[in-house]
């Protein structure tokens, strides 16, 4: 018999298998003439209810919401609001995706018109791209360092006599508003003209007021119902176009020009519009009309008011409540105003510790929660796509503190922007700009839409900040809150001395992140603070 090893028998089953495989090569097709495979969407994340989907989770505590799932989910997840998907971008590789999409590919007007009817017509969303653009070439002009430096002296004037005003040897004051007053104190004095400051400010305060109260939930989906709060609105921004109306009429007639934000906005004009093959005029360029104005300076308002009002008041709560943090700064504020020099554009900018705790301030609470586009055509982010459709959003707070990306991430550690710091890469605290991880730190937007004030910004807290903490000596106090407080306020966060709480229930048409109350007292005394026994009376409570 034939002796069988290992190979044997194996002739007659090695050529079934070179005709199989013979076989298939002339029945399947080569790979390139398969059918591509549809794009692979972002999951859908589970839980919703009927009909709804997440709007319920989603108008609890967006923030809250999109950590839980992110925790699930990791990279990118689409949640559906009623009938809406919505597709939240998570991580650094996303999130740099998302500010360097153009307008073509992600759109802002889209998502934000319902701003319109307290902006106005013609402006922001309600202008072209190519208008918009206009529009933002004309803010960061506007800001430009010989600007910041002419505007620092107004600020500080308006500090000092607000302070020596509203403050007296002892007393108590609610830090979120007097930083909500002052910023427009400040606004009116350095970018409305001394008109307005001089005369007209206490109806600005008050027609502002108006303003901001026509921007409810309620308004984001249906922006012109007849409420009484978007009549008083729509009576408020009339008013407004009226008394300003007067003051623009009066500058344009004049000679002489003044030197401040508003003349810049009489004096600008949109570019001619021309056919670039024949060269010949489409359109000559125009200025802006009175009431495009108005918008604009609202537009200022509602983008620098809340936002750095919110942060001077959290930055106040993380300085008092860590102790080698503000003997830091109040080290460096010694060294550099040693010699009793004023408060110029150039000392401000030296002061690298307050500028980085005001980074890390941002970071752990940003004014803006929310970042949102819409998608107009088929976006792909790594080994996805996100459908043309989709409302695209970027949640900075949960960003902000994802532990896969920063180091102690519910932690005060302003050292993690200084050179060699942890995180000193994702952001500049002394440029006001990304570092080269640029998709990281979003707390001011990135891309061709990040903030355009974001250099006055910083002034605007940085001064506030010395002209509130130096003359007073100030401690922390903690009265504690109610149980039924601590629960609706989704996650408590640990701020040393004190407990603050910080509510995730944010406005979601302002998009606004939410402080505590910071009750304030105050006592006359030199510009020094006992650190080891800080004096400043705080009082937190979640927001309403």
């Amino acid at each position: 018999a034939p002796r069988r090893g290992c190979g044997g028998g194996g002739r007659p089953a090695a050529a079934a298998a070179a005709a199989a495989i013979a076989l298939l090569y002339v029945l399947v097709p080569p790979p390139r003439a398969l059918k591509p495979q549809p794009p692979l969407s972002p999951v859908c994340a589970s839980g919703g209810v009927p009909l709804l989907g997440h709007a319920l989770d989603f108008v609890k505590g967006p923030v809250y919401m999109v950590t839980k799932l992110r925790a699930r989910y990791r990279g990118m997840f689409t949640v559906r609001i009623a009938t809406q998907r919505i597709t939240f971008m998570i991580g650094p590789e996303a999130q740099r995706s998302f500010i360097k999409a153009t307008d073509k590919e992600l759109d802002q007007s889209a998502v934000y018109k319902f701003t319109i009817p307290v902006f106005g017509p013609g402006i922001v969303y309600d202008s072209s791209l190519d208008e918009r653009l206009q529009q933002v070439k004309m803010l960061v002009h506007s800001m430009n360092t010989a600007s910041l430096q002419a505007m620092v002296p107004k600020m500080v004037s308006e500090a000092e006599a607000y302070f020596a005003s509203k403050w007296g040897e002892a007393g108590e004051a609610d830090l979120r508003e007097t930083f909500a007053e002052l910023i427009i104190l400040t606004a009116s004095s350095t970018l409305m003209g001394p008109e307005v400051r001089g005369e007209l400010f206490e109806d600005v305060a008050r027609i502002y007021h108006d303003l901001d109260n026509g921007l409810t939930p309620f308004s984001v989906f249906f922006p012109r119902a007849p409420t009484k709060a978007h009549r008083k609105r729509d009576a408020a921004r009339k008013e407004m176009v009226n008394i300003f109306s007067k003051v623009i009429k009066s500058r344009r007639e004049r000679t002489a020009k003044e030197k401040d934000f508003l003349q810049t906005m009489i004096d600008f004009r949109y570019k001619d519009v021309v056919d670039k093959k024949t060269g010949k005029l489409i359109k000559a360029g125009v200025g802006f009309t009175d009431e495009e104005i108005v918008g604009l300076l609202i537009v200022l308002l509602f983008a620098g008011q809340h936002t750095s009002s919110i942060t001077s008041t959290w930055l106040g709560a993380m300085l008092l409540s860590n102790a080698e943090a503000m003997a830091d700064v109040k080290a460096e504020q010694a060294e550099v105003f040693a010699d009793d020099s004023t408060l110029t554009y150039d000392s401000l900018v030296k002061l690298e510790k307050m500028r980085r705790a005001i980074s890390e301030t941002l970071r752990l609470y940003p004014p803006l929660i929310l970042l949102i586009r819409k998608a107009l055509v088929d976006r792909a982010v790594g080994a996805f796509t996100i459908p043309k459709g989709d409302v695209v959003m970027v949640c900075m707070p949960a960003a902000n503190k994802d532990p896969a990306h920063w180091s102690e991430p519910e932690a005060f550690r302003p050292e993690r922007f200084a050179p060699g710091g942890a995180e000193a890469d994702t952001w500049s605290s002394r440029t006001v700009e990304h570092g080269a991880n640029s998709g990281q730190m979003l707390s001011f937007g990135g891309g061709h839409h990040m903030c355009t004030g974001r250099r006055f910004g910083f002034l605007q807290v940085i001064q506030r900040a010395l002209a509130s903490v130096n003359p007073f000596v100030l401690r922390p106090r903690n009265l504690g809150m109610s149980a039924a407080s601590r629960a609706r306020a989704q996650p408590p966060t640990s701020c040393g001395a004190a407990r603050l709480i910080a509510s995730s229930r944010s406005p979601l048409t302002n998009l606004r992140a939410c402080p505590p109350r910071l009750l304030w007292e105050l006592r006359d005394t030199p510009p020094t603070i006992d650190t080891a026994s800080p004096s400043i009376l705080a009082r937190a409570h979640t927001c309403a």
